[in-house]
């Protein structure tokens, strides 16, 4: 990164040069500055109005009314005037206009005029325009080169080629119109900060750092989402009750306690949940289902056994619930591992006509 764009860079976020300017700049003299850049931007948003409704050629006379009001801002900045740019317009005027040579020299001067070119010192075709003192003014803010003689190329066509009716507007002045829009707006922002009072430039820094961090943050969570990968528990088992959904081995960690895995009447079995991405845990808790409907069956001898992402048994717990309780019990156990990809839990006895799991949880 170059030095200037990181001066610019800093520039925007620190305001330090408005800091000192707006310190600098007696209270008339601001005062004065907002003034004409309220009145700039209130004639450039008016013209903008009449534009868009169709009234075309009374917004090309706004809009040159607003570029005029920003370049008296910045040639009172300056030390410089508006009125420079009437004599630089005065001169293109001039210097544009046909010089008829004498005419028993006619022929004579054009034969000069072949052997020798362009007169030492004459502009070339397509030159840029030779900048004012309130363009250079505003190029010394910040605004660049090339804007600035852009400007100046608009300030000539406006005052030269202003029609007066909405039927003479061409292609030509919409565009001219939407180039002194732009360099109005530009023009605005390079004066903008010597406009500013103490307090308003301390304001504006903490709001545009205040607003670089927030879209930080939300730059590195976005990152963040766009390469985490996503946390999944998936639940599979032996079987479950009538290979009914409400009975389904998911139920047993879905976080409500009024669902159950249930088993067919009469069976063992097993439900195994696969972790993504595998986790570290340091315990597992069971409760006990009951049928909340019939309460006809619950669990009662179990193992709970963990393995890592290779498969690997990597820890393995017994337990037992010794009476059948219409309000499931928990039952915690102790049990440290890292990479978990999957924990199986495993029905080896049960209560009165079968097997019921209210929850199966973990804590990582």
């Amino acid at each position: 990164m170059s030095e200037g764009l990181a001066g610019r860079i800093q520039e925007t976020f620190l305001l330090r040069r408005a800091a000192r300017e707006s310190a600098q700049t007696p209270e008339a003299t601001r005062d004065q500055l907002r003034r004409q850049l309220l009145l700039s931007r209130q004639r450039g948003e008016a013209a903008d109005t009449l534009w868009a409704n169709g009234h075309a050629a009374e917004a090309l006379r706004l809009v040159h009314l607003a570029l005029e009001k920003t370049l008296e801002a910045a040639g009172a900045l300056g030390g410089g005037a508006v009125e420079v740019i009437d004599a630089a317009v005065a001169e293109v005027e001039a210097e544009a206009a046909p010089k008829a040579p004498p005419r028993d020299d006619v022929a004579e001067a054009g034969d000069d005029e072949a052997d020798a070119g362009d007169p030492e010192g004459a502009p070339a075709a397509g030159a840029a325009p030779r900048m004012s003192g309130p363009v250079e003014v505003l190029v010394a803010r910040g605004l660049r080169a090339t804007d600035g003689e852009a400007l100046e190329r608009a300030m000539e066509k406006l005052r030269l080629e202003l029609p007066e009716a909405d039927d003479e507007v061409t292609p030509t002045h919409a565009e001219l119109f939407r180039e002194s829009i732009r360099l109005r707006r530009r023009a605005h922002d390079a004066l903008l900060g010597v406009a500013m009072t103490p307090r308003e430039v301390k304001l504006k820094r903490v709001s545009r750092i205040t607003a670089l961090v927030a879209a930080a943050a939300l730059a590195i969570g976005a990152v963040f989402l766009m390469v985490r990968t996503p946390r999944e528990e998936v639940a599979t088992a032996s079987g479950y009750f009538a290979s009914a959904p409400e009975y389904a081995p998911d139920k047993a960690i879905d976080g409500e306690e009024g669902t159950e895995w249930l088993l067919a009447d009469g069976q063992t079995g097993w439900l195994e949940v696969r972790l993504s991405p595998p986790r570290d845990i340091q315990q597992v808790r069971v409760r006990n289902g009951h049928n909340r409907h019939f309460r006809d069956r619950a669990v009662r001898a179990y193992a709970v056994e963990l393995f890592d992402s290779s498969g690997e048994s990597v820890g393995t717990t017994e337990g037992e619930f010794e009476r059948f309780a219409e309000r499931g019990e928990w039952a915690e156990h102790a049990l440290p591992a890292s990479d978990v990809s999957r924990i199986r839990f495993q029905v080896k006895s049960f209560h009165r006509t079968g097997a019921a799991l209210a929850e199966l949880e973990w804590v990582e």
